[in-house]
């Protein structure tokens, strides 16, 4: 019964497990505000992706909380697709937000971007 019940709300809920159900693979892209890892999920032995927030950051800038706040509510709402990550869960730790997504193999929208300026993307 606890099982279906955690299952059900593990998608709604901020969760207190990720070191029990994740490791951290490696660095995709690292910046001012967060870090983003290939990961994997310890239960399932799928790659993730996992958005890495420190929660000192998010404290001394309310306008970072907020768009997290938004991101988290809008990937919700929108699900799954075969064009984006969807949201898996949200954890917490003392010092980190951890955000897994689904991973998707390519190339970052930051690498794309480099290769193409100045050009239309197609």
């Amino acid at each position: 019964m606890f099982k279906k019940w955690q299952e059900a709300f593990r998608y709604l809920c901020i969760l207190t497990s990720f070191r029990k159900n994740y490791k951290l693979e490696k660095i995709i892209t690292q910046g001012s505000k967060n870090t983003i890892y290939k990961g994997k999920s310890l239960l399932t032995n799928e790659d993730v992706t996992i958005k890495n927030y420190k929660k000192v950051n998010l404290l001394k800038d309310l306008n970072l909380l907020q768009t997290l706040r938004n991101e988290i509510t809008i990937m919700r709402i929108i699900g799954k697709s075969d064009y984006w990550r969807s949201l898996i869960e949200v954890h917490e730790s003392k010092k980190d937000l951890f955000l897994v997504f689904e991973y998707l193999e390519g190339e970052t929208l930051n690498t794309i971007i480099q290769k193409n300026k100045g050009q239309p993307m197609a």
